[in-house]
């Protein structure tokens, strides 16, 4: 007899289930944050070039008043050697309440800071170099847990109304 983990009963969610057309759909919005040398990394014009839209940051203080302005789908955040500044920025928004997909990328810092940086409320901590693939697949994966978390809260905030 087989013996089945929890991931060979699990079944995926369909592609768009938690999604519009995406003619309907406006371009996802892309905050990218960073110094100026990971700002210049090519992965990013193809990021671009797959339809999102890219703006860029390399002070924390206007990444954060772009944040409350305009809030964006995902945050690709650069990590320094020293990860306190994120941890930091990781605080901030979450006294936002913001729901971007935080996506970090950075040196390999070890199991304990990346579990907390993924406690803090980031989606995933990918290790530079990171090939292009494998950014877009994490914030794929990344803008779909967003929505379902979106679409949780919605229903979660009618079921709330109705039961008043």
């Amino acid at each position: 007899m087989t013996s089945l983990t929890s991931s060979d009963r699990a079944r995926p969610i369909p592609d768009g289930v938690f999604t519009q057309h995406q003619a309907d759909r406006p371009s996802p919005c892309l905050f990218l944050a960073g110094g100026a040398s990971f700002q210049r990394k090519k992965v990013w014009d193809g990021l671009e070039a797959s339809g999102y839209i890219v703006s860029r940051f390399t002070e924390p203080a206007a990444l954060l008043a772009a944040i409350s302005a305009t809030p964006p789908d995902a945050i690709l955040c650069e990590v320094p050697a020293e990860p306190e500044p994120v941890f930091e920025l990781l605080n901030q928004l979450a006294e936002l309440e913001s729901d971007a997909c935080v996506i970090l990328l950075g040196p390999e810092i070890g199991a304990d800071q990346v579990a907390r940086c993924l406690k803090d409320g980031a989606f995933d901590y990918l290790t530079a170099p990171a090939t292009a693939s494998r950014v877009l697949d994490a914030l794929r994966k990344g803008l779909l847990n967003r929505q379902a978390f979106q679409a949780v809260r919605d229903l979660s905030g009618q079921l709330a109304q109705v039961n008043a």
